[in-house]
């Protein structure tokens, strides 16, 4: 079988043990960072809006977990307009570039 590549942004979850081996990851809050290098020992870039798309290594599957509040009713729900909801915009810059053959796309909880 083959062993897909994963790319995981803004991180919530890794689908390594069941789709691949990851080959990437980012995520700008310190603690959840050392969190994920502990359990899936690899240790995230720092913050996605500051990364090159050109930087970042081709894979298969891309994951991404992008605040929820810019667009639910738990937030003020401004969407693009609250900087949260841009880093959408983000994932569709890496997407673009790096044509994965699969996304996940969860927008997950996010407090200030």
């Amino acid at each position: 079988t083959e062993k897909l590549e994963l790319l995981a942004l803004f991180i919530y979850t890794n689908f390594s043990d069941a789709a691949g081996k990851a080959v990437f990851a980012s995520e700008w809050d310190k603690d959840a960072a050392t969190v994920y290098e502990n359990n899936f020992s690899l240790k995230p870039e720092g913050d996605i809006t500051k990364i090159s798309e050109k930087s970042i290594p081709d894979h298969d599957i891309l994951c991404a977990g992008f605040p929820c509040q810019a667009f639910s009713i738990s937030g003020k729900q401004l969407g693009f307009e609250d900087s949260r909801g841009t880093l959408f915009f983000d994932v569709a810059r890496i997407a673009k570039e790096k044509q994965p053959k699969v996304m996940f796309l969860e927008n997950v909880n996010f407090e200030i």
